[in-house]
């Protein structure tokens, strides 16, 4: 039977650590999150990525799998949470921050967000990327997003 998007949000929420012997179940979870598309499972998803998991695999698929619902939608909840999410794990977020820096045109979508969240939203996204940028590959577009942000302060 197919989980309807509140059961699946009450899934993600209170599964805990995945492990060897919960991870079918976690990868069957994240499978019905994929499947069902429900705007409000993305905060669950987003919830779940853990820099503790040991199966980088299982975390990709949460990645694949936020990277797949509407982009106005994904951008959005990742911006309205992103200082709890950096808190809870700054390693999966910083991955999610460097794949839409990938794409010049979703960058850009994402920054603009920004303007409409609080200084600590902001302050938070200016720290993440003030770490990215000691990735060389990254350097620029962080500085941009940096400066882009510290523009919205005046």
């Amino acid at each position: 039977m197919k989980k309807n998007e509140s059961q699946i949000i009450l899934e993600l929420d209170s599964f805990g650590s995945v492990n060897e012997d919960n991870l079918r179940d976690f990868e069957d979870l994240i499978t019905d999150a994929y499947e069902n598309k429900g705007d409000k499972i993305i905060k669950s998803l987003l919830f779940s990525l853990s820099d503790q998991c040991e199966f980088d695999e299982v975390m990709f698929r949460v990645v694949h799998t936020l990277e797949s619902f509407p982009l106005d939608k994904y951008l959005q909840e990742l911006g309205d949470n992103i200082t709890a999410l950096f808190h809870k794990s700054p390693r999966w977020i910083s991955i999610l921050h460097t794949r839409i820096m990938n794409s010049p045109k979703i960058y850009e979508t994402y920054l603009s967000e920004y303007s409409s969240l609080d200084i600590s939203a902001r302050n938070t996204l200016s720290n993440l990327l003030e770490l990215i940028s000691k990735k060389e590959k990254f350097y620029d577009r962080c500085i941009y997003g940096i400066e882009y942000i510290k523009k919205m302060e005046i």
